[in-house]
């Protein structure tokens, strides 16, 4: 009976996201952006650019590649047209950790059902993942990152699993990388401990050799 209620519960969040756009089919102001570099990706075989060209300064190309190479993996004619199913993609993955994760903690089928429904039907949420966005994949990494932070604090797992969750982070989305620094100043002060600050330092230097 749970699976039934949680594909329902996922069926109805993924319905949810995209039913605005099948009807109401505009692209959001950084769409064109995203497609223009994930074909330039595509294009150098999957390397990043140093520059990207038709901007009126010329400035280093300096994103996070993540999402657009998960974007340079499907053909531009997909992308045009269905675009506004991958935010919501990425959303549904959150969703399906957000009961894992719950369930884990509480043993509680009732309590991580009911915690899909609350994230599937905040209305931030639909807004957000309506367009094509780096925010909706920053959000899970975040969201993955948070948990480590739980299994190292609570479960006194690895070190390691920080460093990676902090490396996931910076490789997807700047916003994410700001909130899980000052996320990182906080619980070390708060816990007297600065591996949380160690394993950014980590972090960076892994992400710099990806």
């Amino acid at each position: 009976m749970t699976e039934i209620i949680l594909s329902l519960v996922i069926l109805s969040h993924f319905i949810l996201q995209i039913y605005p756009r099948i009807f109401s089919p505009q692209n959001g102001i950084d769409l064109y952006r995203w497609l223009k570099y994930s074909r330039e990706i595509r294009s150098n075989r999957f390397k990043l650019p140093k520059y990207i060209d038709k901007y009126i300064i010329k400035a280093r190309f300096s994103y996070p590649p993540t999402f657009l190479i998960l974007l340079a993996l499907f053909p531009s004619n997909f992308l045009e047209k269905f675009n506004y199913i991958m935010s919501p993609l990425f959303s549904i993955i959150e969703n399906l950790i957000l009961f894992f994760i719950v369930f884990y903690i509480t043993n509680s089928e009732t309590i991580s059902i009911l915690s899909c429904i609350i994230y599937s039907s905040t209305p931030a949420n639909i807004i957000e993942n309506m367009f094509l966005g780096t925010r909706s994949l920053g959000q899970l990494c975040y969201f993955i990152y948070l948990i480590s932070l739980y299994f190292y604090i609570f479960e006194e797992y690895s070190l390691y699993i920080l460093v990676f969750s902090n490396s996931l982070v910076l490789v997807t989305h700047r916003m994410s990388t700001q909130l899980m620094l000052f996320t990182n100043i906080f619980i070390s002060i708060c816990l007297l401990d600065l591996n949380f600050i160690f394993s950014m330092i980590l972090a960076v230097i892994f992400s710099i050799f990806i």
